[in-house]
């Protein structure tokens, strides 16, 4: 989510510029997600989520259609903000009906980053992120950009929460980030642009 700040990214549902697609996906404890989308116009995009969730330790197979709009967009000299929001339905591997409800706000400048998210899938999971960080240096605008991060989250369904820290890297439109937390599980994330 940098480049000098370009929109979409493995934090959120991608909304990046008219006839833009993004594929991706996330992996941590309890959740591993393919995704993927098409930006309509500057405001709203529709994608595509197949995803294992293990809810209390039972693991759904999912699929998604989703829907995101970015309401709240912010740009300054060397900042920005975005709140994104994303609907979703679709079904289970069993045939039931699946909802996703998430929102993703974030702000950063070329050097301060900070982020939160809630994430339901209705009748299996919440989960809630909050990060915050700083890149240990400026990159040049077509160089690798990274962020150290750190991060609390709380999945419901499994009533665990962890801290731990998360390296985020960003090169033109490619997004990736490792991380590790208190727990000792991991999670890589990653997003393209087109």
């Amino acid at each position: 989510m940098l480049g000098v700040l370009a929109a979409g990214g493995a934090e959120a549902r991608p909304v990046t510029y008219p006839g833009g697609v993004a594929l991706g996906a996330e992996t941590r404890a309890g959740l591993t997600e393919a995704l993927g989308g098409y930006t309509l116009d500057p405001h709203a995009a529709v994608g595509a989520d197949v995803a294992r969730w293990s809810a209390a330790g039972v693991p759904v197979d999912v699929a998604l259609a989703t829907a995101t709009v970015l309401p709240v967009k912010g740009n300054g000299l060397g900042w920005r903000a975005n709140l994104y929001l994303t609907g979703g339905a679709g079904a289970t591997a069993k045939g039931e009906a699946a909802y996703l409800g998430q929102a993703d706000a974030d702000v950063e400048s070329l050097t301060l980053y900070a982020s939160a998210r809630i994430q339901r899938l209705w009748q299996h999971d919440t989960y809630e992120r909050v990060r915050a960080g700083a890149a240990p240096f400026v990159a040049p605008m077509n160089a690798l950009q990274i962020w150290l991060l750190a991060q609390w989250d709380y999945d419901r369904a499994r009533r665990l929460g962890a801290a731990g820290p998360v390296v985020r890297f960003m090169y033109q439109t490619v997004l990736w980030e490792v991380g590790l937390n208190s727990r000792g599980e991991g999670a890589l994330n990653w997003t393209v642009e087109y």
